[in-house]
């Protein structure tokens, strides 16, 4: 997510004749009209953009590899949709794509879909500073029976998923949140869906994880089962004040569809508000 800035330094300078003294030389100017040498004088500005400098923003493309969810293997010829920046493509033979150049301040999300895989929201990022560099992950079709057998449950077939990776506003994993404070419900506000359940190694559900903990760097709760529709993903971190009761909810809203697939960054806006405040 990034916004990229270059800046064009125009510096006026000229030979200036005094009818009764000598010439002083202000700076030279070069063939495009820019200063030739801006150490000769004085008033031509520098480039850490004072004295008139101007921003001139520069737009960038987003980029990234198609990868399974579940093992990083790249995916060749994974459609990536991004509808925020009206972007759609093939990912490449190597699972690399790049979209067209896009100026800054954008927030989007990638959709990625491809054959025995399913159609997979990605969580969302923003473009700042820097050229952008975003994997976009799809979940396999068979993801599920995978999960489930683990976690104990019948699977439902057609059924989709939701992985819910919590984060510090740091971007770091964020541990020692309890089951509880994670629900799923639909728009009666009615529990729906198995789970939550904390990934493990291997990014399989590990029954033994009570609270979420930092597994290969990133702290993971799943949902099965899930049903189609819109939905509430609800996470509570513990009140710094009193760790023992739950923060302030963070909602996600999500629209699941059939053999479907949802990947949330949980504090996802207190992450891109903080990579604003830094660029």
């Amino acid at each position: 997510m990034t916004i990229v800035k270059a800046k064009s330094t125009w510096m006026l300078a000229g030979l200036f004749a005094l009818a009764t003294a000598t010439v002083a030389c202000a700076g030279t100017i070069g063939q495009e009209g820019h200063a030739g040498d801006e150490n000769n004088g004085g008033g031509g500005g520098n480039d850490n953009g004072d004295n008139g400098d101007s921003d001139v923003e520069v737009p960038r493309p987003v980029s990234g590899m198609a990868l399974n969810w579940a093992d990083d293997t790249p995916i060749p010829g994974a459609m990536i949709e991004i509808p925020e920046l009206e972007f759609s493509g093939l990912s490449a033979a190597d699972g690399s794509f790049a979209t067209t150049p896009f100026l800054s301040g954008k927030v989007f999300s990638l959709s990625t879909t491809a054959t025995n895989y399913r159609a997979t929201i990605n969580p969302k990022h923003i473009t700042v500073e820097e050229a952008i560099s975003v994997n976009a992950f799809v979940v396999s079709s068979g993801e599920d029976l995978r999960q489930t057998t683990a976690a104990g449950v019948t699977r439902v077939v057609g059924a989709s998923v939701i992985v819910a990776e919590l984060l510090d506003t740091d971007g770091s994993p964020r541990i020692d949140v309890p089951l509880i404070n994670i629900g799923l419900v639909n728009r009666d506000d009615q529990p729906v869906g198995d789970g939550p359940f904390f990934l493990g190694a291997d990014s399989l559900v590990d029954l033994g994880i009570e609270l979420s903990s930092a597994v290969d760097g990133k702290a993971r709760a799943i949902f099965l089962n899930v049903p189609n529709g819109m939905l509430k993903l609800s996470v509570s971190y513990p009140n710094p004040a009193d760790p023992a009761a739950p923060g302030e909810p963070m909602i996600h809203e999500l629209m699941m569809t059939t053999n479907s697939a949802a990947l949330v960054r949980v504090n996802d806006k207190a992450i891109i508000d903080n990579a604003i405040d830094n660029n």
